[in-house]
């Protein structure tokens, strides 16, 4: 048990490094934009929309491999049971949360790239100020 910890451990220390190697990376889109905001210019609110973004992304991505984990994890306690009922129901507890918290998390994830996307562009609602009832 104390194996299967040192190697969760191991994971979670080595995730950082692997997301940071994953951006240092050259990201073609990251240079297009780059592009495009010297030729045409870019505003607060572009920049702001965009950090606030890649900040949920990168939350959302941590807290993704986290249960993935504690997916794996409860995997694995259920197949080193043995017929063992209370070891069986500590792994059916953690694979049960850990499916609910994945749902969370997608669910945030479409709720906030929704709200960032509708705040960013306001032009799918009309805003003129004439009535189509007919009056």
């Amino acid at each position: 048990m104390r194996k299967f910890f040192s190697i969760v451990l191991a994971v979670l220390l080595l995730s950082p490094a692997m997301f940071t190697y994953a951006h240092a990376q050259v990201n073609y889109t990251s240079e297009l934009d780059n592009a495009g905001t010297s030729l045409y210019g870019a505003t607060q609110k572009d920049i702001l929309f965009t950090t606030i973004g890649t900040m949920i992304n990168g939350v959302l991505s941590l807290a993704g491999v986290i249960l993935l984990v504690m997916i794996i994890y409860g995997g694995f306690l259920w197949m080193t049971a043995g017929g063992k009922a209370d070891q069986l129901e500590k792994s059916k507890s953690v694979l049960i949360n850990s499916i609910i918290g994945l749902v969370i998390i997608l669910s945030s994830f479409a709720i906030s790239q929704f709200v960032i996307k509708s705040i960013q562009s306001p032009s799918l609602t009309s805003t003129s100020g004439t009535s189509k009832t007919g009056k």
